[in-house]
């Protein structure tokens, strides 16, 4: 298939099902957003499926704002074999908007569909601090695979994978 484009006076034939060029990236499915801590600090877990064969893929590509906010304003980037970041250091009890892209030599993808979380108060983070983390870090010995601050409140914060040594 080709279509032919007409420049002074000269035909250039453009091929558009050529397995040399380069396609748009897909857009990115199965995002997620949960709550998190990081060192003490709210934090956004962002999560999504993984694309394949995407040509000279370079980056996933997030972008975050409060809600009410109009414009994009935050934007992190992410290596091309992840599946997730954490946005840390958000301010307590914020509802925030989440979206992410691909981004490969072709261009950049559709943004995903955006998700929105709020990130855990102050008063609860500091409750998990004092409260839940020296109480991991005893059980550490003798805690199995899977046990951590998800046992106790329902969420892994990065704290307790860290001291688990799986962060």
């Amino acid at each position: 298939m080709y279509n032919c484009m007409i420049v002074h006076e000269y035909c250039f034939i453009v091929y558009f099902n050529s397995p040399h060029l380069l396609q748009v990236p897909p857009k990115v499915t199965g995002v997620s957003v949960s709550m998190d801590v990081k060192d003490g600090n709210p934090s956004l877990r962002v999560t999504w499926t993984a694309l394949q064969n995407v040509a000279n893929f370079s980056e996933y590509r997030i972008e975050y704002r409060r809600n009410g906010e109009l414009n994009w304003g935050n934007r992190v980037s992410a290596q091309p074999y992840s599946t997730s970041i954490l946005l840390p250091a958000l301010l307590p009890g914020t509802e925030y908007s989440v979206r992410v892209r691909v981004v490969s030599a072709a261009g950049e993808g559709e943004w995903s569909e955006v998700q929105t979380e709020t990130t855990y108060n102050s008063e609860f983070i500091q409750l998990h601090v004092q409260l839940c983390h020296p109480v991991i870090s005893r059980m550490k010995a003798s805690m199995t695979g899977s046990t951590c601050c998800r046992g106790l409140h329902g969420f892994a914060c990065s704290v307790c994978e860290g001291v688990l040594g799986r962060s």
